[in-house]
């Protein structure tokens, strides 16, 4: 078996990635938050298919973009998604507006409206840790200690308290 050590270090999607990445990160955003997916789509299938997009989308939260991929052998293995404060309140409100758009928004309203109260505010100035995931063969090695760690690394660089 392999050791995080031999892994490479996690580092920003490229531009040419987007599209191979995309339902692999779309993977880990739901396992990451299963439960609040389902209740946020209303169960599984649409969860995923939507999650699809929302990786997609530039300005989603959950964007690939967004996320750092530690790869073995060109294979993602792990991930972590993290914006800055300032950023999360412009991702969550494209993503709620994109949730308002969708064909059964009406019916939704309620849960929309709740969403925002799930999590507690962030500030401007500090770092989100979003999103972390690690494939299951490559758990209990390291791999997610160092993707925090790049979540920790950047916040530092961004002068994140």
């Amino acid at each position: 078996m392999r050791t995080a050590g031999a892994l490479a270090e996690p580092r920003p999607v490229e531009d040419l990635e987007v599209e191979r990445l995309a339902p692999v990160v779309a993977r880990w955003a739901y396992a990451a938050g299963a439960r609040y997916e389902d209740w946020r789509f209303g169960g599984r299938a649409a969860a995923v298919a939507e999650l699809e997009h929302w990786v997609r989308r530039p300005g989603s939260e959950l964007a690939v973009r967004r996320w750092r991929v530690c790869f073995d052998e060109g294979r993602p293995v792990g991930g972590v998604s993290f914006l800055p404060g300032d950023d999360l309140v412009r991702a969550r409100r494209a993503d709620l507006l994109a949730l308002a758009g969708r064909p059964d928004a009406a019916a939704r309203r309620e849960r929309l409206g709740a969403v925002r109260l799930l999590f507690a505010a962030v500030a401007p100035e500090d770092m989100y840790l979003s999103r972390i995931a690690v494939e299951p063969e490559h758990r209990g090695r390291g791999l997610g200690r160092r993707l925090v760690h790049e979540v920790v690394k950047a916040a530092r660089s961004e002068g994140c308290p």
